[in-house]
């Protein structure tokens, strides 16, 4: 029977040594000058020293994944990709209003707030969540508790059940069978938390729109048209835009469902209304794109969070060399790829502007809504 309690508290004292460590080298932003994004309003910076301390608590071990020590270092470094496009006037920000950089840069940094949280060891040794997109958005719409560092791993790393510092009886004997009671008596409502802050309405269906939405760029576009391509490669016409016509509806669908999952959650609030859904998508898009420049290191601040420090392994003795071959490889020579897929940005938002059109042409009878093959993703063989 694996401890994994055992296991945590040793990869938790690793972890702190080289955390001590100043990092040199790596790569960067290609910036001049390391980044340091400063938020216009207060209220982002009350909430983000819980939350990244937090996530400092789950590392990444599984480097083909991200190439970072811990969730925080990976969500500040998605942060600062948009900031530095926002100085840079990126094409992937250029069409997005100045009043929602903010709650941009806000969204980034918590995109993986359901890889956090729940309270049971055995997420903290895995570098991968199945769940975490549809545990993010019930973490921000306050339906799945939340345990934060100050709730829950200060105590549970400096105490056992009968220590004099703590009373509160908490169970960490056997974190499995143990998370649920945990995260039921030790846990904050993060809405509620965001809420308190001075977040409204508009932020908070934002941040869940972000959260929920980050890798399906990836997965209902980038993916099965990289499958087409190659199954179609001797075929001139294997870029015509018609072809994937079914991949941004499919997009679209997604996006729109999630949407009435969090307006409903929110029993429809005025503020709702008024959210302009083309810039919600390419919020989304934009934050999925940060995503994948943002899985190396950024240099740079995001306001009053400590600077991240990775310290990268020199050989394969600490990961598996499978592992340790995949991490070698340059980040960059992806992003530039995926950067690729920009192109397919306005097809999505002209796919959802034609629905709305419809909804608005009271004479024009709309059209069912397409069914999404859940198995393959296009339509085209």
């Amino acid at each position: 029977m694996i401890n994994y309690k055992n296991q945590y508290l040793k990869y938790k004292k690793k972890y702190l040594q080289i955390k001590n460590k100043k990092y040199i080298g790596g790569t960067n932003n290609n910036s001049s000058t390391p980044i340091h994004y400063k938020f216009t309003d207060p209220k982002f910076s009350k909430v983000l020293p819980d939350l990244n301390n937090t996530f400092l608590t789950y590392f990444v071990r599984d480097y083909s994944r991200h190439q970072a020590d811990d969730v925080s270092d990976h969500s500040i470094w998605t942060a600062l990709v948009l900031a530095d496009w926002i100085q840079s006037k990126n094409k992937w920000i250029s069409e997005i209003d100045s009043k929602y950089y903010d709650i941009l840069i806000f969204s980034a940094f918590i995109h993986d707030i359901g890889n956090t949280g729940d309270g049971d060891y055995t997420s903290l040794i895995s570098s991968y969540k199945p769940t975490h997109h549809n545990d993010g958005v019930d973490i921000i719409l306050g339906k799945k508790k939340y345990i934060t560092y100050n709730d829950d791993f200060d105590a549970a790393l400096n105490s056992n059940p009968t220590n004099i510092f703590y009373n509160d009886k908490r169970k960490i004997e056997k974190p499995i069978q143990n998370a649920i009671h945990n995260i039921s008596e030790y846990s904050t409502n993060i809405e509620t938390m965001l809420k308190i802050a001075g977040f409204t309405i508009e932020e908070l269906v934002i941040c869940a729109m972000i959260v929920g939405m980050v890798d399906i760029f990836e997965e209902l576009i980038i993916e099965p048209i990289e499958k087409y391509n190659q199954n179609n490669s001797n075929n001139q016409n294997n870029q015509n835009e018609n072809n994937h016509i079914s991949l941004f509806i499919s997009y679209k669908n997604y996006f729109n469902e999630l949407f009435h999952t969090i307006e409903t959650h929110h029993k429809n609030d005025s503020e709702i209304s008024s959210i302009d859904k083309n810039i919600l998508i390419r919020m989304c898009l934009a934050v999925s794109a940060a995503n994948v420049k943002g899985a190396s290191i950024i240099q740079g601040k995001l306001d009053n969070l400590p600077e991240p420090i990775t310290v990268y392994p020199t050989n394969d003795t600490n990961i598996n060399s499978s592992n340790f071959k995949l991490f070698l490889n340059n980040i960059e020579n992806r992003f530039s790829k995926y950067d690729d897929y920009y192109q397919y940005v306005n097809k999505i938002i002209s796919q959802n502007n034609i629905k709305n059109n419809q909804k608005i042409n009271k004479k024009t009878k709309s059209p069912k809504k397409p069914k999404i093959n859940k198995n393959t993703f296009c339509s085209i063989q």
